[in-house]
């Protein structure tokens, strides 16, 4: 991700980041044994790409594993869009546009800084 960020400034947004580990999740990396620590160091690379290239990390309503990790985020000054992962105006209780403003209320319950996607 961190090279994709710097080598492509028309990158914006990283989506389906949930609270960054899920990647790592996929790859059998044993992140939730991990300190918060130690994951703050690991992430913190991706951390800084962000902030720097103004690149916002996607969240959706869904609650994450790891707060710890958004807080650090934010804290080294990355911004956060919310998502609903719409696929649908309305269906069952997946992928609706409804959803978004429950994803912007999950940003400012955990005292997130919100940002703004900005054409280049």
């Amino acid at each position: 991700y961190v090279r994709a960020i710097e080598h492509n400034s028309k990158v914006r947004v990283l989506a389906h980041m949930v609270d960054g580990l899920l990647p790592l999740r996929s790859y059998e990396v044993p992140v939730d044994e991990m300190s918060d620590e130690k994951l703050g160091l690991l992430m913190e690379p991706l951390m800084v790409a962000c902030a720097e290239n103004k690149v916002l990390w996607e969240l959706t309503a869904e609650p994450v594993q790891r707060q710890s990790i958004l807080k650090k985020a934010n804290d080294v000054g990355v911004q956060f869009s919310a998502t609903a992962d719409a696929h649908f105006l309305q269906a069952g209780s997946w992928g609706n546009l409804r959803d978004h403003f429950q994803a912007e209320d999950y940003i400012s319950s955990l005292g997130l800084t919100k940002g703004r996607i900005l054409r280049t």
